[in-house]
């Protein structure tokens, strides 16, 4: 059989440099690869090659074309040859594995006519490996090998390490993710919630964003409310985001954080998590890396994500959901929501994530899941009722700082008035609750500790925190 592969090399393509992976995107518009394509990583010479060789067998095969430039290759006995290995997402590719050693041969086998090789009918990522200088760099590529009356060879995208001697993953697009904390003053709008972090609260010595509820809680009334919901707190050296619940009757002290996002997964590793909104553990497995652009430009790590939910709301078994965890931002199901699988609320509305907001600037939207009489506004459906936001209005003041034996609360709007204050030491134990009637009112700090105390005030005009010292 004569094969004809058609030369399409198509320019319409994505080149992005994040983090220490370059990669570069073909998987919209594949690359139909015919006579020769090339991949030059570093600008200098071209370090490898496809070539369709018509004249010797009908053969697709790669070139190595500069010195140290190696594929991980099998040997392929039927022609006394070396076939490229067929490699599947995940796999490493680094000084471990078998490349060719060249030996005076710089082309190996993809197809052969009439010789199988695993990549008929198959789609695989190709490992190998390239010298800079001294330095040895480690990358992929992802191919389709398609034969019927003709053989095709389509190109989805490639990719390598830039930091030398590191080896990568076949598949990886992006490193180091998790990289990006989260971060105060933001808000996530999830269906008829919304979510908000404003300042911080210490538990047991470890410091926490506190994070603030919206919701629509009544559907025959139309009224909303304002909870204080968790406490989250991101771990840059585990590269981890870990939670507590705060809507309980127990002391903060007395709680355990729970493990909400692990973006240090590889594709291939499985983490148990805990969802806020689920009330029971779920099984997360990355099954792939990416990355996504944000509205003003900028470019998140992301993982794929598969939840393996071993119940569903009714106690059912439940099977699996894939999502996308973005770092700094979460899941697009919501921050506390990494998966919707027959997940309801908001009157039967499915949970999504329709707006981040990160310190007043929005960020990323799904504007085709806003879908309530108010286009934009981030909502399933409005949040009924007059709903005090979070805010960071100065309305209230606690005089002297550091103080001693009391403290004089002073609130400036008479709208803020009747709201509740509470105060909370580091060990996250509530000291004090009371309502705030006058514009001034007196403290007695008799019987607490010195040290550092956290005081959140919840009024009509919103939720301010401050913190105070005691001497």
């Amino acid at each position: 059989m004569k094969l004809k592969i058609a030369f399409i090399v198509l320019m319409c393509f994505a080149s992005i440099g994040f983090s220490q992976v370059v990669y570069t995107n073909l998987e919209d518009k594949p690359a139909v690869v015919g006579n020769d394509y090339t991949l030059n990583f570093m600008g200098g010479a071209v370090e490898f090659a496809f070539e369709n060789y018509t004249l010797h067998g009908s053969s697709i095969e790669m070139l190595c074309l500069t010195e140290g430039a190696q594929v991980i290759v099998s040997p392929l006995d039927s022609i006394s040859d070396s076939s490229v290995d067929l490699l599947t997402e995940g796999m490493n590719i680094g000084s471990s594995e078998s490349f060719s050693t060249n030996k005076g041969r710089k082309n190996f086998v993809i197809y052969y006519d009439g010789v199988y090789t695993d990549w008929v009918g198959q789609c695989g990522y190709i490992g190998f490996r390239f010298k800079n200088g001294s330095d040895i760099h480690y990358g992929w590529a992802k191919i389709a090998v398609e034969v019927s009356d003709d053989a095709v060879l389509k190109l989805y995208g490639y990719a390598y390490q830039s930091q030398p001697n590191t080896a990568i993953k076949a598949g990886d697009t992006v490193m180091n993710c998790g990289g990006i904390p989260f971060k105060d003053s933001c808000e996530w709008s999830v269906s008829c919630h919304k979510y908000r972090t404003l300042g911080d609260t210490v538990v047991n010595g470890k410091t926490y964003l506190t994070v603030y509820k919206d919701e629509f809680w009544n559907p025959e009334t139309g009224t909303g409310r304002t909870i204080s919901y968790a406490l989250i707190r991101y771990d840059m050296d585990t590269k981890c985001l870990y939670g507590i619940p705060v809507n309980t009757t127990q002391p903060l002290n007395s709680l355990s954080e729970s493990l909400l996002y692990d973006f240090s997964m590889q594709v291939g590793d499985s983490v148990t998590i805990t969802s806020f909104d689920r009330y029971h553990d779920l099984v997360a497995k990355c099954v792939g890396r990416d990355s996504v652009t944000l509205r003003n430009g900028e470019k998140r790590a992301a993982l794929r994500i598969r939840i393996i939910n071993p119940k569903d709301q009714w106690g059912e078994p439940d099977g699996y959901d894939e999502t996308i965890w973005i770092e700094g931002i979460g899941s697009n199901y919501g921050l506390f929501s990494p998966d919707c699988k027959d997940e309801y609320d908001c009157v039967y509305e499915i949970l999504r994530l329709l707006c981040y907001h990160e310190q007043g600037e929005l960020l990323l939207d799904f504007p085709e899941y806003d879908r309530d009489s108010t286009p934009g506004d981030c909502y399933y459906k409005k949040v009924g009722g007059s709903v005090p936001h979070v805010t960071t209005a100065q309305f209230l003041s606690v005089c002297p700082n550091p103080a001693r034996d009391q403290v004089v609360v002073k609130v400036s709007d008479p709208a803020a008035l009747n709201g509740e204050l509470s105060l909370t030491n580091m060990l996250g134990e509530v000291v004090y609750r009371g309502f705030i009637k006058n514009s001034e009112t007196t403290l007695s700090l008799q019987g607490l500790a010195n040290g550092m105390y956290i005081a959140v005030y919840r009024s009509a005009k919103g939720v301010q925190q401050f913190r105070f010292m005691k001497e």
